[in-house]
């Protein structure tokens, strides 16, 4: 019983630091008193405002401080919070007509920006409001906002590519460019020099979901830096839109650890590697489970390797055509290659083009392997024929 009762004193304890307690004043003095807890948003706020004070939660702008709370409605305010310190004073202003007019335009549709007036442009939950409605925007902001951090710093959270149009004060800002990499890690690009060869920095960068397109940006010497090199591979979804080994120093390319890290998320990436990698079974074998068509960049050796080759059809069947000759003429192997793709029958050598099994395994596949068909074979095989009517037929009920 005492441990149960130490326990519930503990979640009490908990439960009653979650609650928080929020003051609302407007510009003549208090307004109301909201309840919240750690996982109430701005919106939540605002209808507990409008509750008690009738003031409709669009026509609401909360400050916090002396500052507008910059916030998305749908975001946390317990975290803004805590940055201040757990300060749970907001002071309500009502918009005017105007300004609300142009706020919910800007949600709807961010390109009224574009002709907005100045007023508008220098305005930080104006912009936001149109940012956050299209991700962009964040270049018609006024001079002076996109010199404010506290601005950059919202702006680039909601598309880190604005990192390009804040001051040059800005992208040497440590906080501001490491917000904006976790964002889009091509925002790199628009870092000053120095962060740019900042370890933390490029890290962030590569492991943000655009992850390897952001190595083109780091300098030459993180671009040969074996840990940011793992990094971005081991990092990256499948068939990154960038590859890291297009990247990477030239040493890395021979790396056994990072080309290996590489071919396993897009066997495409074998073509970066060394011709010594290429030639390395255990590589190659990695590339080819992951893409069959990598075969065409591993070295001639191994593109003899029969179980290299069956992984490779096995994954894309017309990968046969970089098989060498002897694999063309295996039936094993063209077999495999035909039941994946039909058309992969064009790069079986002649001898297997006449094997009836093999053909019509490739016809059954797909109608379009006909035209690598002897017209011998298909004169000779009633049932080739018969095979090729019943699936053309089926083809045109679909």
């Amino acid at each position: 019983k005492p441990v149960q009762i130490k326990r519930w004193r503990r979640l009490s304890a908990s439960v009653r630091a979650m609650a928080m307690e929020i003051r609302v004043n407007g510009l003549g003095g208090p307004l109301c008193t909201v309840d919240a807890d750690v996982a109430s948003t701005v919106r939540d706020i605002k209808a507990a405002i409008e509750l008690s004070t009738g003031v409709p939660a669009r026509e609401q702008q909360l400050v916090l401080g002396s500052a507008p709370l910059l916030l998305d409605d749908d975001q946390r305010l317990a975290a803004v919070l805590e940055e201040r310190g757990g300060a749970a004073d907001l002071t309500m202003v009502r918009r005017d007509p105007e300004r609300l007019g142009w706020l919910e335009a800007l949600q709807a549709e961010w390109w009224h920006l574009d002709t907005a007036p100045a007023w508008v442009r220098a305005d930080p939950e104006l912009v936001l409001a149109a940012m956050r409605s299209g991700r962009s925007g964040c270049h018609c902001a006024s001079e002076e906002l996109r010199a404010d951090r506290a601005f950059a710093l919202h702006a680039v959270r909601i598309n880190g590519l604005s990192l390009g149009f804040v001051s040059p004060e800005l992208q040497a800002d440590f906080g501001v460019v490491v917000e904006a990499v976790r964002e889009d890690g091509r925002a790199l690009e628009y870092a000053s020099p120095e962060l740019r060869d900042d370890i933390d920095v490029v890290l962030a960068a590569v492991a943000s979901p655009s992850g390897p397109s952001s190595l083109p940006f780091a300098s030459a010497a993180l671009r040969a830096d074996r840990a940011v090199a793992l990094a971005a591979a081991n990092g990256c979804t499948p068939f990154p839109e960038q590859g890291v080994l297009e990247c990477v120093s030239e040493d890395l390319r021979s790396d056994r650890e990072v080309v290996l890290a590489c071919v396993r998320q897009d066997g495409s990436a074998l073509r970066h590697a060394s011709q010594d990698l290429r030639a390395a079974r255990e590589v190659v074998l990695e590339a080819v489970r992951t893409d069959g068509y990598s075969l065409q960049w591993a070295a001639e050796d191994v593109r003899g390797d029969r179980e290299v080759v069956l992984i490779a059809v096995a994954r894309g069947g017309t990968a046969l055509q970089f098989a060498s000759d002897d694999l063309r003429a295996d039936r094993e192997i063209v077999m495999a290659a035909v039941q994946q793709d039909g058309t992969a029958l064009e790069f079986a050598t002649m001898s297997l083009k006449t094997d009836i099994e093999v053909v019509m395994a490739a016809v059954r596949e797909d109608l379009a392997a006909l035209r690598y068909v002897p017209r011998k074979v298909l004169r000779k095989h009633g049932g080739l024929r018969r095979l090729v009517a019943r699936t053309a037929r089926e083809s045109e009920e679909a």
